[in-house]
């Protein structure tokens, strides 16, 4: 895993923002993962896309944890397709935290396979905010499948290497850019 350190500094800042009894959506991938140790002891209702986030958090005892359902994608271990859309659009929550695959101001906030992009982007849709978690490599990428324009972004947690200018933009935008 590459940037191992910025994710796990990213992961800790987003377990420290995260408030108690909240109603959190969790995407997959290698820096949400690095936010479940620093929740794990904290009362939550959390529903996730990522079959290895709910085993990960399947013995704690103050965590509800709902995996929507869908079919697998192997290679992010997370489920996709109407199924879990489905569940996705049944559930309002407090916030919805993804990480990205690219982050650009004019490309947004995308990935590489359309089908995991669309669950996500129902699942931003049913929160009251958006938190996207990503390291420094991800800024000035535009990957094939969009997620959501960046003006969907509530919050951003990145690392101190992010391009300053894209940072600069966004919170020209209205983001509320955490660097760690």
């Amino acid at each position: 895993m590459s940037h191992l350190s910025e994710k796990r500094r990213i992961g800790a800042k987003v377990g420290t923002m995260i408030t108690e009894g909240s109603s959190i959506g969790l995407g997959g991938g290698t820096t949400v993962m690095q936010i479940l140790p620093a929740i794990r002891r904290m009362k939550l209702k959390l529903i996730t896309t990522a079959v290895n986030v709910a085993l990960d958090l399947r013995d704690t005892k103050t965590i509800s944890v709902t995996l929507t359902g869908g079919t697998l994608r192997r290679r992010t271990a997370e489920m996709v397709g109407h199924i879990a859309e489905r569940t996705l659009r049944d559930v309002n929550l407090d916030v919805a935290v993804i990480g990205v695959d690219g982050i650009d101001l004019l490309g947004g906030l995308t990935t590489f396979d359309s089908s995991e992009a669309y669950v996500n982007r129902v699942m931003l849709e049913q929160a009251r905010e958006v938190w996207i978690v990503a390291d420094h490599s991800k800024f000035g990428q535009v990957l094939p499948a969009l997620i959501a324009p960046i003006n969907r972004t509530t919050r951003l947690i990145t690392d101190k290497a992010a391009n300053e200018s894209i940072i600069s933009s966004l919170i020209v935008a209205g983001v509320d850019v955490v660097q760690v």
